[in-house]
């Protein structure tokens, strides 16, 4: 038995409950959990966005020590301490063949079932109903079953509430980074959000030896901590509906940058523009677009 956070309906608190955990099978794991980061595709299940049933358990950004291990386990053992990995890989599939486990099929509909990569779930309910588990994982669990390829050994010193985050947090942004955008030397880059995503795209960012690191946020403790973690320029919005009426690239190549031109539309619809050539300073108007002006 251990003891879980359920998600049992869309728009409900998620109900404590004690549940059956099977031992693992054949190339999978079972951990006890230390910390268990709280990521929004979790409220995403909760309202409905992803399409996971309940009952399920939630959180896929976990990191804990192994308690015990399947047959033919051979990456982890008894007592490593271990991030969990929220993309399953199968090893078998067309793209796993291909070296693009990240694009595993087998690993994406058993994310999107909330299932292993049997198609199985190992919690369970004291009459026997099954409970899913997110992305394989299950995070929001005194303890949880994994695929053993879903684990990566990590130093005992380090701290699990931080090793946690690495599980999504971290290698969402600094891999939109270092890999989607593929980022280079003097490449001027703008983050639109400084949450717990875009603060590790900044230093994915700042890691790539980016020239200009532009940082967008509505809340200004959090552009604090985007320049705290490599942002050099910042732009502050008074409102929500601010940052999604921008169109803006991710990656600007190839451009020497001489001032940022920030085109503006106030509430009688009157554009007009501001340059600065230092720090961005904050707008109280609709901000329509953001351009960057070669020397």
């Amino acid at each position: 038995m251990t003891k879980a956070a359920v998600f049992t309906a869309n728009d409900s608190p998620l109900e404590l409950m004690d549940l059956n955990l099977m031992d693992p099978q054949a190339g999978e794991v079972r951990i006890a959990l230390g910390a268990s980061g709280v990521c929004h595709s979790d409220i995403s299940v909760i309202n409905g966005t992803l399409p996971i049933a309940p009952p399920a358990v939630l959180g896929h950004e976990g990191a804990g020590t192994i308690v015990a291990v399947g047959e033919g386990v051979t990456n982890v053992k008894v007592g490593d301490h271990v991030v969990i990995s929220w993309v399953p890989q199968c090893g078998e599939c067309y793209t796993c063949s291909r070296g693009q486990g990240e694009l595993c099929e087998t690993g994406a509909n058993a994310s999107m079932f909330g299932s292993m990569l049997d198609f199985t779930s190992r919690f369970s309910m004291s009459d026997g109903t099954s409970v899913a588990q997110m992305s394989a994982a299950g995070t929001f669990s005194e303890e949880t079953v994994v695929p053993a390829i879903s684990v990566v050994k990590i130093p005992d010193d380090v701290p699990f509430q931080v090793a946690a985050l690495i599980g999504c947090g971290v290698l969402t942004g600094f891999g939109a980074a270092y890999n989607t955008a593929n980022i280079r030397e003097g490449d001027n880059v703008v983050v639109i959000g400084a949450g717990g995503v875009g603060l590790n795209t900044i230093q994915g960012a700042k890691y790539q030896k980016a020239g200009k690191i532009i940082a967008i946020d509505m809340m200004a403790g959090k552009l604090e901590n985007a320049k705290s973690v490599g942002a050099t320029d910042v732009i502050a919005f008074p409102d929500v509906g601010l940052a999604q009426s921008l169109t803006i690239a991710v990656k600007i190549q190839n451009s020497d940058v001489s001032s940022l031109k920030v085109s503006v539309i106030d509430p009688n619809a009157v554009e007009r523009s501001e340059e600065h050539t230092s720090e961005l300073q904050s707008h109280h108007d609709l901000v329509c677009r953001l351009l960057l002006e070669k020397k």
